[in-house]
């Protein structure tokens, strides 16, 4: 048998399997169904707090220090924000983020002072830690539609918020409380945050994870940009 003739042996690695392609409707749906969660379980606090002053027996300015710590941590929650979405890619550290927010929201269910606060900061520093990741998800995959995008997720926030101030009372009445009507906000932020996981085992794997880029204390115009997005975190 002539060098021609022979067969050549064909090594083979581990496969590859393309995963199939999301489509940019399939991202902003996931992208906006995040979104819906990222003001709504604070948002439906201010409804109840004569209920939850009356239940638990504390003051107008205890009760008001609850939401402020969810403010502030969610202040904080961009800071590591940035670091986890460098460690763990944007798209996965999102699913992780919003799970917070489900977690924190349950854990305001029990009716008591210490998981009504711990919850409370839960939820916070996950809303601040998603909202730099959601960002950055719409900059990395929807960069032609940024400000549309931008935008929508915007109104789906002001949406989330607005049902939730309004079916705060009614849904403390159906359900028997204060705190299942606090908790009750977990259920959407859990579907949203399963429905992006979907979404994310389907998107390319980067290669290799990005750089750490420096933080730009020394731009002015990135202090400014800070001041601004930490006092929008205010807007609850």
């Amino acid at each position: 048998m002539s060098s021609t003739d022979r067969e050549v042996p064909i090594v083979s690695g581990t496969p590859t399997l393309a995963r199939p392609r999301v489509s940019a409707a399939a991202l902003l749906l996931g992208l906006l169904a995040l979104a819906l969660n990222l003001r709504a379980a604070l948002a439906g606090y201010p409804p109840l707090l004569e209920g939850v002053r009356s239940a638990l027996g504390f003051s107008a300015g205890a009760a008001g220090l609850v939401q402020t710590g969810a403010v502030l941590m969610m202040a904080a929650g961009p800071f590591a924000g940035s670091a986890v979405g460098s460690r763990f890619g944007r798209e996965r550290a999102l699913v992780a983020a919003v799970g917070l927010v489900a977690l924190g929201s349950a854990l305001r269910g029990i009716a008591a002072l210490g998981p009504l606060v711990a919850g409370s900061l839960v939820v916070g520093f996950g809303i601040g830690v998603a909202g730099v990741l959601l960002t950055g998800v719409v900059k990395e995959h929807l960069a032609s539609r940024a400000g549309a995008v931008t935008g929508g997720y915007v109104v789906a926030m002001a949406v989330g918020s607005t049902l939730s101030s309004a079916l705060a009372v009614p849904l403390a009445v159906v359900l028997g409380g204060w705190s299942l009507s606090l908790a009750a906000w977990a259920v959407p932020a859990a579907i949203a945050a399963a429905a992006w996981a979907g979404i994310v085992r389907r998107l390319p794997r980067a290669a290799e994870a990005e750089p750490r880029a420096a933080l730009p204390w020394r731009d002015g115009f990135a202090r400014l940009a800070a001041v601004h997005q930490a006092a929008a975190s205010l807007l609850v």
